[in-house]
């Protein structure tokens, strides 16, 4: 088993795990109702609709109609840091910063999953999903990526310096698990220093509701988003997480 490294200051933006659907017969909106009174004995108390619309375009009319999908309905904890998302065709779990550790937010994760169980029964899930976006601000312009990260972009020597940009990578896993590793820089307002994400994604594809799995399931991502943590970064950047020795 891997012994995992602690660090005083992680840039843990958000956690998250989601739940991808197989497409759903019986939705309807009582569902989120039906969900409300489940999670609130875990200390949600609060929920808010999130209006969401697609574009369609009739080639043959020549036309583009807004289409208006069922909403995405937020739940709100009262710590104001958890945070629930439901839809017709998902459900996630998001924990804001500060994240305490995987042991507070394993077993958030585990009895939200199985209150949307209790809740909505003929729900089938068909995709997990675990992801970590960490967030490093650094108040110089100019950064030499390679001092701080093992997974940045190469370029030729073009222009003055180097502007934003956008990585990803998949690597292939367990069976046909998927984690995916994206980078990103961007400039701070008014030329304050830069940022950049480093974004981690865990998915598999085959999830269904069996919870000592779901459990094994957690686990495996988790080890393979540390691990893939661990790789990215490098020992200077290790300094300013403050690592626990």
């Amino acid at each position: 088993m891997v012994v995992e490294r602690k660090y005083n200051k992680p840039r843990i933006l958000e956690a998250l795990c989601e739940v991808r659907f197989a497409t759903p017969d019986d939705w309807n909106t009582a569902c989120y109702g039906m969900l409300m009174a489940a999670v609130r004995q875990m200390g949600f108390v609060q929920t808010e609709e999130i209006p969401t619309f697609a574009l369609q375009v009739d080639h043959s009319a020549k036309e583009t109609r807004i289409l208006h999908p069922p909403v995405l309905m937020r739940y709100k904890h009262a710590d104001g840091k958890k945070l629930l998302h439901l839809g017709p065709n998902s459900f996630t779990v998001n924990q804001l910063a500060p994240y305490t550790g995987w042991h507070d937010f394993k077993p958030y994760v585990l009895e939200s999953l199985k209150c949307l169980h209790e809740a909505l029964p003929s729900v089938q899930p068909s995709t997990l999903v675990l992801r970590y976006i960490n967030r490093f601000e650094f108040t110089a312009t100019q950064v030499d990526l390679a001092e701080w990260f093992a997974l940045y972009p190469t370029s030729p020597n073009i222009g003055k310096q180097r502007g934003a940009f956008l990585l990803r990578q998949d690597f292939f896993c367990e069976g046909e698990d998927v984690l995916t590793a994206t980078t990103g820089l961007a400039y701070l307002p008014s030329s304050a220093g830069i940022a950049v994400l480093l974004d981690l994604e865990y998915l598999t594809p085959e999830f269904a509701w069996d919870f000592p799995v779901v459990d094994s399931i957690l686990e495996r991502a988790h080890g393979s988003v540390y691990e893939a943590f661990e790789a990215c970064i490098t020992d200077k950047t290790r300094e300013i997480l403050e690592e626990v020795r």
